[in-house]
């Protein structure tokens, strides 16, 4: 969306995946804008709340798992799993959603790149939690996708330093306080 109204604007992401890196980048001014899970400590900066997103599961298309489009949380758990390192986003899910049950994550590979997760599951090398539209891409490329049942939601925030932003800047944080009308955050 920020793309299509602003089309002459260069924007360089850098991803160092673990939220406080991000906020410590955006305090000491190395970045403009940052974008950190809400649990993520960022007191001396300004931000917003964006709206809540679900998370999803998938799995190689082959996978043995019943028909349908739902997985509950015993059964996540029992998934070998690709995951990012501790620390980040996607990994505090399944950590989570484990340590409910009273069970380690069966983790069948961790990696710091999230690029390499969505070949890794079509490969067949084991199942992951991902962000709604990293698991749209994937069910596009073959993955089944699956809605965790309860509702895996992550609550993002847009943070920046207090002050003057750059025109570009203000006008994406502007547009990250809208809803979307499509009625997702992209």
């Amino acid at each position: 969306r920020f793309h299509r109204a602003h089309p002459k604007v260069s924007v360089r992401v850098v991803d160092p995946e673990r939220g406080p890196a991000v906020a410590q980048m955006v305090a000491a001014g190395e970045c403009e804008l940052g974008l950190v899970d809400a649990s993520v400590p960022t007191a001396d900066l300004s931000g917003i709340d964006l709206p809540e997103q679900e998370m999803h599961v998938v799995l190689p298309a082959d996978h043995p798992h019943p028909a349908g489009d739902t997985i509950t949380s015993p059964q996540l758990a029992a998934l070998d799993l690709i995951v990012t390192p501790p620390g980040t986003e996607t990994r505090a899910a399944v950590d989570d959603v484990c340590t409910a049950l009273g069970v380690a994550p069966r983790i069948a590979v961790e990696t710091a790149h999230r690029a390499m997760i969505v070949p890794l599951v079509l490969s067949g090398v084991g199942a992951a939690v991902l962000p709604a539209s990293m698991a749209r891409d994937a069910a596009l490329r073959g993955a089944r996708m699956l809605s965790q049942r309860p509702r895996l939601l992550r609550h993002g925030r847009l943070v920046w330093r207090s002050g003057q932003l750059s025109p570009a800047a203000e006008a994406f944080v502007n547009l990250g306080s809208e809803p979307a009308r499509d009625g997702r955050t992209q």
